[in-house]
């Protein structure tokens, strides 16, 4: 345990309920439910002396002891990243973040993302971005970022200067009032023209790594409409009503339709014994210009109170999206 900051306790009432830890801690203590599991990954959370997990269940007259601690951020350093910048005001920007970069640093990970490529953006006009939400073991290093994107989805993603904006639209997404527009590939043919995908999505039970549908996940729901078939693959649109990580790749793949290339969720290699030799050759050649999921946020409109009451955002397809529906479509005639 780290005693650099002041050791605080409690004792569990003797009525309480069973409850992982992260949770009653949060309720109890008032911070976020991923600042406490923050300081339960680093062994600052005690339970009758020993280190627990975040899923440990309470018990009547447990002793918890706790550091609210966490390591310093690192200093973020402004890099000349090239970004393509779709909109700009005072208060925030939108660019088609390209597949391949992470959104943030982590204690891990201290350049090459998004937020460097920013922090060099405004600096060049003397701005700043805002210095971001508080909550869990990424506090510090997420300056302006109201949303995420996964580091192989490209496409639409805001950033903020202001606080008062990133807690605006932070707050916008969370209740639901962002239209969000996706372009994807799945292997297989869908079996309709369009659908919705209402499953809870929460960590898998094994790969910890993973997200998967979970009875006692977070509700997670997807609209999606086919736009091409190629007969083994399917080109659709999508729009995710709620914004769960993974969500979208990860309802596909429960359904069998997993994202064209992407390596966590069955949609890369493990599809291509299967196919005939034509068609093996032919999925190659779409894998090899793609190092992940095929996947694009295409389009994002949000509430904005100036200059207009609402403003819309539309990122081109990357290249190599592109690229890989002109192989298939020309595989059929198209």
């Amino acid at each position: 345990m780290n005693y650099k900051n002041p050791l605080q306790s409690l004792v569990v009432d003797p009525g309480q309920q069973p409850l992982r830890l992260d949770v009653y801690l949060a309720n109890r203590t008032g911070f976020s439910r991923s600042k406490v599991k923050a300081w339960i990954d680093l062994e600052n959370v005690l339970v009758n002396n020993q280190p627990a997990r975040a899923s440990y269940m309470v018990r009547p007259n447990d002793r918890i002891e706790w550091v609210p601690f966490l390591p310093p951020a690192p200093e973020l350093i402004p890099e000349n990243i090239p970004l393509e910048v779709l909109y700009e005001d005072h208060q925030i920007i939108a660019i088609n973040k390209p597949s391949g970069l992470v959104v943030h640093p982590a204690q891990t990970i201290r350049s090459g993302t998004i937020v460097n490529a920013l922090l060099w953006h405004v600096s060049q006009t003397n701005e700043e971005l805002s210095p971001g939400l508080p909550g869990g073991d990424t506090e510090g290093l997420r300056p302006g970022i109201i949303h995420r994107l996964d580091k192989d989805t490209s496409g639409v993603l805001l950033a903020a200067k202001t606080l008062e904006i990133q807690q605006y639209l932070s707050q916008a997404f969370h209740d639901r009032l962002v239209k969000k527009t996706y372009l994807a590939l799945v292997w297989g043919d869908l079996n309709r023209r369009t659908g919705r995908i209402d499953a809870p999505i929460g960590r898998h039970p094994k790969e910890r790594a993973l997200f998967a549908i979970v009875p006692n996940g977070k509700p997670a729901i997807t609209h999606w409409e086919v736009q091409e078939r190629f007969g083994l693959w399917t080109f659709i649109r999508c729009y995710p009503e709620t914004g769960r990580t993974h969500q979208i790749r990860v309802h596909f793949a429960h359904l069998g339709y997993p994202l064209f290339g992407d390596p966590l969720y069955g949609g890369r290699n493990r599809q291509l014994g299967r196919l005939s030799h034509e068609q093996r050759m032919l999925a190659s050649e779409g894998l090899a210009l793609c190092a992940g999921q095929c996947l694009h946020a295409y389009e994002l409109t949000i509430p904005y109170p100036s200059p207009s009451d609402e403003l819309r955002f539309t990122a081109p397809l990357p290249k190599s999206f592109e690229e890989v529906l002109t192989i298939f479509r020309k595989a059929l005639g198209k």
